[in-house]
C-alpha cells in the first residue's frame, strides 16, 4: 500500500530583505526552514531518496516495572 506525498522545495523572499530564506514542506507542513539552499536541498533529496526520514524515531532511555500497593 502507498500514500501519494507532495514534498517542496521553496525560497521565501522578505519584504526589505535581500537573504531569502529556503524550506522543505511536505504536504504543506514545513519540514525545516533555512539561509542556505544547499541545506535545504540536501533534506530536500534525503527525503525523496528516503521518505522514511520523516518519521520520528522514539528510543526509550529508562524503563523499569515497579509495585504499586492501593492500599493504605
Amino acid at each position: 500500500m502507498s500514500d501519494t506525498v507532495k514534498i517542496e522545495m521553496v525560497e521565501q523572499l522578505e519584504p526589505f530583505s535581500d537573504n531569502p530564506w529556503f524550506g522543505v514542506r511536505v504536504n504543506d507542513k514545513t519540514v525545516k526552514w533555512c539561509r542556505d539552499k544547499e541545506t535545504a536541498q540536501a533534506i530536500y533529496d534525503e527525503i525523496i531518496s528516503d521518505p522514511s526520514v520523516l518519521k520520528t524515531k522514539e528510543n526509550i532511555l529508562y524503563s523499569q516495572d515497579i509495585i504499586v500497593p492501593l492500599d493504605k
